[in-house]
């Protein structure tokens, strides 16, 4: 008996444009849809399916990331400015790729982010190098005159690159300050500042990602025998070696937690040296599991006396590790003191990091509150280290620490300075555009009573700009500005800025004090938004919602919100873009071309998008026409297990290859506005 089928009930589903986004989303090989077992899958699903070759999966793959590049061009004309966050990455395949992420707030007052190019770089890395790169992308997406601010990392070619964007785009007429709209990454700062505590601790990892080192004697011989801060770390380094290395000693130290639930059972983690938070994730859950450690070590030295370890300790025949090595590896209370102490110093940064790692509401109204919360809490720990009774005797690794948390301190004022004047003036606007702070912000004692006048003034200056320009214009002014406290850990009082930065400021801005007695639509909003009180907040705030429903109220301020608080104040969403490069080349898709890679690059980001906003991309097709019926929704709506249901061929995938082309100065620092300590003064 011939069997038949119910057609489809919605003609215009594509299933050939389905595929190639599972096939996308899921970095499977181009070949998949030529594999047997594939076939063998999708004639399950439905035996009258028609199966495309990879000839015509490479066509309909290529109209689908021109379709991704025309629905982000059609977002972007939406938005009147956009921020971008940039960086280079070079791949484990020897090529090197410049993604630009773009940033916008849309009309339903949601932040977004997409990729607008995940562009191949060839030669020097040059700042004009990449500068053409950027202003290629800009064009490419139509975005040049709605360009903002830029955030990249401190790297000196990233200078070159601003001033030299800055240089192209005044060819062409349109004005954008590079020392005004440069975005120095904050994760990227708070990175060197930690680099360096960690080097003055000489706490620095030696192990690159994924290496799997092994543990010999002499990495045990080079523990010195005193207690010390750098020998404690190096201690618990070596035990979590030691673990994770040998799946006998794993077995062992797993057994040791026995009594407890299995999903409570906890192992060692190992740190990297390129990572410095994995030093913190290493510290914290040895912390966590010190009882363990300890009985491990315990074990390990009385249950096998004069014995050797796993040969698999052994490396290019050096001599192996037996139980009186393990003795040097225990640690004392004093040690586990110690990695405490330093566990506290990175932790405080470590939850920096994980804020700014949120993408999903504006960040940049906080940056100053950070600021501030790492230099308190950096002042504190000096302070608390120098007035420690508890343990004056041991004076020396007591001065260790203190050392290193002066050396932190150093940089991020370093890099902090680089935030005055014209250079800190989105994040002035930003902060005044917070309706829980406006201008309260300055009304503490700390500061001289100008600062509110002069930050009035600018903010407003940069209003009669946007009346002026219709919000294309380049954007003015400097300023200087600090937050207070909200009750948050990271929110805390600003100390006040130097009077001679103070003196400086007010006279170069006396004529953006004077330009109050214009008024244009904007500034009248921005004058009855600030005449308003500040909103009493929790930590339920959303200060995206706050703008939507008061956007009648303020429809042209809202549009300067818009444009602010959408700028990125680090680099996270680049460094996402980057782990998720990692997944697609692999380690056995290194002959794809360039040019391929950047197209599954810019398709994999819109797939994503979509389904991070919840949309149903069928449905969208679909239209009105009622729910599809369950054989749709069998063939289109896998599961999540669905990937482990095919029968890859991994051999095969090391032959695709693709056959297209491939694409292709220290400024002098301002005042501080933080007073250093007295011992840096000294210095």
């Amino acid at each position: 008996m011939r069997q038949t089928y119910r057609p489809l009930l919605y003609p215009n589903v594509n299933k050939e444009t389905e595929l190639v986004r599972v096939v996308i989303d899921s970095n499977w090989s181009f070949r998949t849809v030529e594999r047997p077992s594939f076939h063998r899958f999708l004639r399950f699903l439905r035996p009258d399916t028609v199966i495309i070759s990879r000839c015509k999966f490479k066509t309909i793959f290529k109209s689908q990331h021109e379709e991704a590049k025309r629905s982000i061009l059609r977002d972007l004309g939406k938005s009147t400015k956009i921020s971008i966050a940039l960086d280079a990455w070079s791949a484990a395949n020897h090529l090197c790729f410049l993604a630009v992420k773009g940033y916008y707030i849309n009309k339903d007052w949601k932040l977004q982010e997409k990729l607008l190019d995940f562009l191949p770089m060839r030669g020097r890395h040059t700042g004009t190098s990449m500068a053409d790169e950027v202003l290629h992308i800009l064009l490419d997406t139509k975005t040049k005159t709605q360009l903002l601010a830029i955030t990249c990392d401190n790297a000196s070619n990233n200078s070159v690159l601003a001033r030299t964007l800055q240089s192209k785009l005044q060819e062409v007429d349109i004005q954008w300050s590079a020392r005004e709209n440069t975005i120095p990454c904050l994760a990227h700062i708070i990175n060197l500042v930690v680099q360096d505590i960690i080097r003055h601790l000489r706490l620095a990892a030696t192990t690159e990602l994924g290496a799997r080192d092994t543990l010999q004697r002499r990495h045990i011989q080079d523990i010195e025998t005193h207690i010390s801060v750098p020998n404690s770390l190096r201690k618990i380094r070596a035990i979590c070696i030691a673990i994770d290395v040998s799946p006998q000693r794993f077995e062992r130290f797993i057994a040791v937690q026995q009594h407890l639930p299995p999903k409570e059972r906890l192992s060692v983690i190992r740190d990297v040296k390129t990572r410095w938070n994995s030093t913190y994730d290493m510290l914290e859950r040895a912390l966590k599991i010190q009882k363990y450690i300890d009985e491990w070590l315990k074990q390990e030295i009385l249950l096998r006396p004069g014995s050797h370890l796993d040969s698999s300790l052994d490396n290019n025949q050096m001599a192996e590790i037996d139980f009186r090595d393990l003795k040097r590896l225990r640690l004392s209370s004093t040690e586990w003191h110690h990695l405490e102490l330093v566990t506290e110093m990175l932790k405080r940064f470590k939850t920096a990091t994980s804020f700014l790692s949120q993408n999903e509401k504006p960040q940049i109204q906080y940056i100053w509150l950070m600021y501030n919360r790492l230099f308190d809490f950096l002042d504190k720990m000096s302070e608390d280290l120098d007035e420690d009774e508890e343990n004056q005797d041991d004076r020396e690794w007591l001065d260790v620490v203190r050392a290193a948390a002066d050396r932190g301190r150093l940089k991020l004022s370093k890099y902090y300075s680089k935030t005055d004047a014209e250079r800190g003036f989105l994040f002035n606007c930003a902060t005044i555009l917070d309706p829980t702070q406006k201008l309260t912000a300055y009304e503490d004692d700390s500061w001289e009573p100008q600062y509110k006048h002069l930050y009035r003034g600018q903010f407003l200056a940069y209003l009669d700009r946007y009346d002026n320009t219709d919000g294309r214009g380049s954007t003015p002014g400097s300023s200087i500005v600090k937050r207070r406290s909200l009750g948050n850990e990271w929110f805390r009082k600003p100390a006040p800025p130097p009077t001679s930065a103070l003196n400086s400021f007010s006279s170069q801005n006396s004529s953006l004090v004077e330009s109050d007695k214009t008024t244009g639509p904007t500034r009248q909003e921005g004058e009855s938004y600030l005449s308003t009180a500040c909103v009493m907040t929790d930590d339920s705030f959303d200060i995206l919602e706050w703008w939507k429903t008061n956007e009648p109220t303020y429809p042209r301020l809202s549009q300067v919100a818009k444009d602010i608080l959408a700028i990125p104040i680090a680099q996270v969403g680049v460094e996402r873009v980057f782990n998720v490069a990692k997944d697609v080349i692999g380690s056995r898709r290194h002959r794809l071309s360039a040019r391929t890679i950047q197209q599954i690059m810019v398709l994999k980001d819109t797939i994503s998008q979509e389904e991070e906003q919840g949309l149903d991309y069928l449905v969208a097709q679909l239209g009105e026409d009622g729910e599809p019926i369950d054989e749709v929704n069998d063939l289109f709506e896998l599961p999540a297990s669905l990937e482990h249901t095919f029968d890859i061929d991994e051999e095969n995938q090391t032959t695709e290859e693709e056959s297209e082309e491939e694409v292709q100065e220290e400024r002098q620092l301002p005042p501080r506005k933080r007073q250093r300590p007295q011992r840096y003064r000294d210095n």
